[in-house]
């Protein structure tokens, strides 16, 4: 009936009152979900989490009336929505923002954005997390699209110096990876290396501690390991961790975990060129040591969303897999049996592939275990 009659200060009351109660009813499931600094995913029901969130950003783009109920509600967003990173919600987390920028933009054009405090710049932040999901859902279409307007505006408004451009160039290395286009992915994360050494490293990961010039440094090292350029991929991997902060414990991880696969490939390569090469235990060993030092991590508090315990739990199998295979053709005096053994070695990134399909069935931890049967 409010509504109906179109008052304007009344129809905001009736947003506010919805995005109130919305917004205290998703705290306290996310308070269930974040019990001191661990994560509870069993606590999770995705349905519910989904139904309030997406009502609550609807009605907090309808609800503010100035610049500091703007700024309020726009701030309790932008904290949900990176929350969903931390669960692995990344299709969740693109709706979400989706459902602010169309919302705000409809309602006054982002009147109320902040010009001069580089922390209150929403509609910035938002556009960049939504690139960021569609990168993790591999949309590679729709976040070229976005980036594209992202990254010129940021050019014409701030200039080539503005200390958020490293990021924005790793980005769309990044989107072009997932593209399938390595030459353009490879010049955009090397300008990002350089523009962020020249800025002084200023600007950091949104969901890390790290720089740009860091991260971009273990992408290039993704991209040379499928490129089988190990040497170039070893040295980017040990660069980069050298550099990360300490506190950046989640950045460590990772450059372990993608050290690791590197050296799985890289023990592929030789297995299929030199059946009897040493290196092939070599390399092995180190996977396995770098796995190990991601496990450590994980123990001593490191929080994984349940995509990222799923590519190790694949690492993991692989490795026990590739180690019972040597150990089985050791005495084999036939090359080629040892090629076509190590030849199933490579669906790692299939299984991987698996378990981030089904990472919320209850049988995920089996998944990996079960595609290797079924891929002898």
């Amino acid at each position: 009936q409010i509504l109906m009659e179109k008052d304007p200060m009344e129809v905001a009351d009736a947003y506010r009152s919805k995005y109130l109660y919305e917004r205290d009813a998703v705290d306290k499931l996310i308070e269930e979900t974040w019990k001191g600094d661990t994560l509870n995913f069993s606590n999770i029901d995705y349905q519910q989490l989904s139904r309030l969130t997406e009502g609550a950003f609807a009605s907090a783009c309808d609800a503010y009336t100035d610049g500091q109920e703007f700024e309020e509600y726009s701030g309790w967003c932008l904290g949900v929505e990176q929350f969903m990173t931390k669960l692995g919600l990344f299709e969740l987390k693109a709706r979400l923002c989706e459902i602010y920028l169309e919302g705000v933009k409809k309602r006054d054009e982002f009147r109320f954005d902040s010009e001069y405090d580089e922390n209150k710049r929403y509609r910035f932040q938002f556009t960049r997390d939504l690139v960021w999901a569609y990168h993790r859902l591999k949309e590679g279409e729709q976040a070229v699209r976005v980036m594209g307007s992202y990254q010129t505006e940021l050019l014409l408004r701030y200039g080539i110096h503005y200390e958020r451009l490293p990021f924005s160039l790793y980005l769309t290395g990044l989107v072009f990876q997932d593209m399938g286009d390595e030459d353009t992915a490879i010049w955009y994360l090397e300008r990002s290396i350089e523009l962020s050494e020249k800025l002084g490293d200023q600007d950091t990961h949104p969901d890390s501690a790290a720089s740009p010039g860091i991260t971009a440094r273990n992408a290039l090292g993704y991209i040379y390991t499928d490129l089988r350029e190990f040497r170039k991929a070893r040295d980017l991997f040990k660069e980069a961790q050298d550099k990360r902060p300490a506190s950046d414990r989640k950045g460590q991880w990772t450059g372990h975990h993608n050290t690791a696969r590197m050296y799985l490939r890289w023990m592929q390569q030789e297995a299929a060129e030199d059946p009897a090469s040493p290196k092939i235990d070599e390399y092995r060993r180190e996977a396995e040591g770098h796995c190990a030092s991601a496990e450590k991590l994980q123990k001593e508090g490191v929080i994984l969303s349940p995509l990222d315990q799923n590519k190790a739990r694949a690492r993991k199998v692989i490795l026990q897999i590739a180690e019972t295979m040597q150990e089985t053709v050791q005495n084999d005096d036939a090359p080629e049996t040892m090629r076509e053994i190590w030849k199933n070695a490579g669906y790692e990134d299939h299984l991987t592939g698996l378990c981030e399909q089904l990472q919320h069935l209850p049988a995920r931890e089996t998944v990996a275990a079960l595609a290797c049967i079924h891929h002898n």
